[in-house]
């Protein structure tokens, strides 16, 4: 009888404690200061001009296939920061955001290789292509460029912690010439990726 009394009311101790109470996720501003106009060019002055802003023109609606790889979905996204220069044909856009957390910008990326696995053949005469880029961080490179003349456009996702930034270059050329302009990008990546240790745990 005495185990029996002891097993209860150890039961009733464990169903009525209080929950332990969840840490919930800190919100990371993206920095005032974050240098996402890092070596844009402002050689076009009849172009968007490059000043960083919240709610400035970035990458726009990136469609694959019948997926939207960008942008993110705003119910995932705590902080957005964009900047876009513009001349004629051409373009140098990025956009940075913070996510709710690592997991959401795991997951982001994840979504976007999966689209672009599936869109291996061209549609509608639009060509997505996948390439190896070494960041040092976790991303993907895709370009767009088409079977009939010209057109390149090339893009680059690369995580730090919750924040995810996309870099979007577009000109006059061919996938044939898209390798030294995945070259500059990936070199800002990692330029820019270094202001991106605030959305790591550890931060800067």
């Amino acid at each position: 009888m005495t185990r029996l009394i002891t097993t209860l009311l150890a039961l009733v101790l464990l169903f009525t404690a209080a929950p332990a109470t969840a840490t919930a996720a800190t919100p990371t501003p993206i920095p005032d200061d974050f240098p996402l106009a890092l070596r844009i060019s402002v050689d076009d002055a009849d172009g968007e001009q490059p000043v960083p802003a919240p709610d400035a023109k970035g990458i726009g609606r990136i469609p694959a296939c019948g997926e939207r790889l960008w942008p993110l979905a705003p119910a995932l996204v705590e902080d957005r920061l964009a900047v876009r220069a513009t001349g004629p044909e051409y373009l140098d856009a990025r956009e940075l955001v913070s996510m709710r957390g690592a997991r959401v910008a795991v997951r982001a990326l994840a979504r976007i290789r999966t689209a672009l696995a599936a869109c291996a053949e061209p549609v509608r005469g639009a060509v997505w292509t996948v390439h190896a880029a070494d960041t040092g961080y976790d991303a993907v490179t895709f370009t767009q460029s088409w079977t009939r003349g010209l057109g390149l456009s090339t893009f680059q996702v690369i995580r730090v912690g919750k924040g995810v930034l996309i870099t979007h270059t577009y000109g006059e050329g061919r996938l044939s010439e898209s390798r030294g302009q995945i070259r500059r990008q990936t070199r800002l990546a990692r330029d820019l990726a270094v202001d991106m240790c605030v959305f790591t745990r550890a931060g800067c």
